[in-house]
């Protein structure tokens, strides 16, 4: 149990790191064209993009992400970007945390102006990462813990270094240095140009370039290429993506040359029967997705726990786009401590919902269940959600009685039984 405990934590711990790797991302204005580069690093080949249309009270935009839908990077339909790139962690103690989501900034923000005016009431709340802001403008500011540099010339840059190192020269990075080198030789930009840049600061290993794209901040317009194959290029124009109203896309889907380093990288990957059987029970549903998971049980014997660890964590999966689809709000907060307030309650009834559900039984039935506190607490959300106050109260009282006294886990729980009893 102490082991299966320590898998789920850095389970968690992944996800929660998620929405910053190893990126490159620059901006460059000239010649009347305003241009974003961005390689997006990481170690999972899982992605997604989703597309909110706007609302009278918000703006519609875009957003990119990992199979957590945690964001990652995005623009709104008045061209506003955002990307994050991780950098070596800011001393946080005794900061104080007033946490607004990227994706409110996106929705309710035009121009990097408004954006910082909005941040002016919060604090950045990501100590390892470092965001690139941009607006159709051409203004852009680098923001982290730290500080906020606003761009001075045509362009700015973030890597995997904070920013305050740039005064003194302080950094080691060729990829930064490839970059500026190339945006400070050319007088003239296009979206090919960016595409060369991404291409010969791409990476590969381990911590490897999943997807390249180039925004026209402009035109909103995004020029998306797969695991560094420069040759195929998706297009998204961004107006018209939002007239098809909500959708969640596995980015991956919609290219056709995979090569196979691509096909290699995905299979190695640890997190490959997660989110292989995750796609298979949200589009086809339990009895589908079932004869995958016994598939790989049966292919991979010798990884046979794994797999059926990783089964016990795809209702998470289902939550969290069910909670995108609801308001755009990534599920992991609810297992951030300092976030575990930030609107904890809301009501759906996805399908998405109903099919977690059916995996849970389905665990409970076959005695698969991770620990009992993973599978009663999970239990307890759904219901919540469901506004089955009754049985939600049921399953949380089961977790906080299964859970390490004076745990965070006994805490969340304890936090959220108190909010689900107070439920209207």
């Amino acid at each position: 149990m102490a082991k299966m405990i320590s898998s789920i934590l850095l389970f968690f711990g992944i996800l929660l790191q998620q929405h910053a790797s190893a990126c490159s991302i620059f901006t460059c204005s000239k010649n009347g064209q305003v241009l974003i580069g961005a390689n997006e690093d990481g170690s999972t080949s899982f992605h997604y993009m989703w597309f909110v249309p706007a609302t009278n009270e918000k703006y519609g935009a875009v957003f990119f992400g990992r199979n957590n839908m945690q964001t990652q990077a995005g623009m709104n339909e008045h061209g506003l970007f955002f990307d994050f790139a991780a950098i070596p962690r800011i001393e946080s103690e005794n900061r104080k945390i007033d946490f607004i989501g990227i994706a409110e900034i996106l929705a309710t923000c035009k121009n990097v102006a408004e954006a910082l005016a909005l941040y002016e009431k919060h604090t950045f709340s990501a100590f390892a990462s470092q965001m690139l802001l941009a607006d159709a403008t051409g203004q852009s500011v680098i923001i982290n813990a730290d500080t906020i540099v606003h761009k001075t010339g045509d362009y700015q840059i973030t890597t995997n270094f904070n920013v305050c190192d740039l005064k003194d020269s302080n950094y080691d990075c060729l990829r930064y240095n490839k970059i500026e080198k190339a945006l400070a030789e050319t007088d003239n930009i296009s979206v090919s140009f960016f595409r060369k840049i991404l291409d010969d600061v791409h990476q590969e290993g381990k911590v490897s370039t999943q997807y390249s794209n180039v925004y026209d901040l402009k035109n909103r317009k995004i020029y998306i290429n797969w695991f560094h194959n420069y040759n195929e290029t998706l297009v998204i124009d961004l107006k018209e993506e939002l007239k098809e109203g909500f959708s969640i896309k596995n980015l991956g889907d919609h290219f056709k040359q995979k090569s196979f380093a691509a096909f290699n990288f995905q299979k190695s990957e640890d997190a490959y029967f997660y989110n292989k059987m995750l796609d298979e029970f949200e589009q086809s549903g339990l009895e589908t997705g079932v004869k995958l998971f016994k598939q790989f049980v049966k292919d991979y014997p010798e990884k046979a726990d794994r797999i059926k660890e990783d089964l016990t964590w795809i209702p998470y999966g289902l939550i969290a786009k069910a909670r995108i689809a609801h308001d755009n709000q990534s599920f992991d907060y609810y297992y951030i401590p300092f976030l575990n307030d930030y609107n904890t309650i809301w009501k759906s009834n996805d399908k998405l919902l109903f099919q977690a559900l059916d995996l849970l039984d389905y665990i409970e039935t076959h005695d698969l269940k991770a620990s009992d506190f993973h599978f009663h607490e999970m239990l307890g959300y759904i219901h919540m959600v469901l506004t089955n106050k009754e049985a939600s109260i049921n399953h949380y009282e089961k977790a906080i009685a299964a859970a390490k006294e004076d745990s965070w886990e006994e805490k969340r729980a304890t936090n959220t039984l108190d909010k689900v009893k107070a439920m209207e």
